[in-house]
């Protein structure tokens, strides 16, 4: 077996430099082209997974819990730059239902009320709450 010469040792260290380069070339492609999330989707995605949350609260009989985590999506997600005032409607009167099955109804009423005066909820949802206001009254 012959020894290795000073060029063999070179032409070495040049694949493994050129395969760091090649890697490091491939990494940096990949970061540029990848897509960040959109602020709005996962803003939206957050506020769906608080009510998904709420409503298993909610059948669970945690009345309380599942209030919690609606007033959250109520309260929290008052973002203009992401649309979600159909979620934060929604949410509003399950933060109604929740308060009533818990019989708070007082802040039931007054979380109805206030899904009636969001300008920009859907009005199938303001009709939805105002069935369970005049229930509540």
């Amino acid at each position: 077996m012959k020894k290795p010469t000073s060029g063999d040792r070179m032409s070495s260290y040049a694949r493994t430099i050129g395969t760091i380069v090649i890697l490091a070339i491939c990494l940096v492609t990949t970061t540029s082209n990848a897509q960040l999330p959109n602020p709005g989707d996962m803003t939206r995605s957050m506020a769906n997974s608080r009510i998904m949350m709420g409503k298993a609260y909610l059948d669970g009989g945690r009345y309380t819990d599942a209030a919690a985590e609606f007033e959250t999506v109520v309260l929290d997600f008052d973002d203009p730059d992401h649309e979600i005032s159909d979620l934060r409607a929604t949410a509003g009167v399950l933060l109604c239902l929740a308060r009533a099955r818990a019989k708070q109804m007082d802040a039931a009423r007054k979380a109805c009320n206030a899904v009636l005066q969001m300008q920009d909820a859907p009005q199938e949802i303001k009709k939805q709450a105002s069935t369970l206001l005049s229930k509540l009254n």
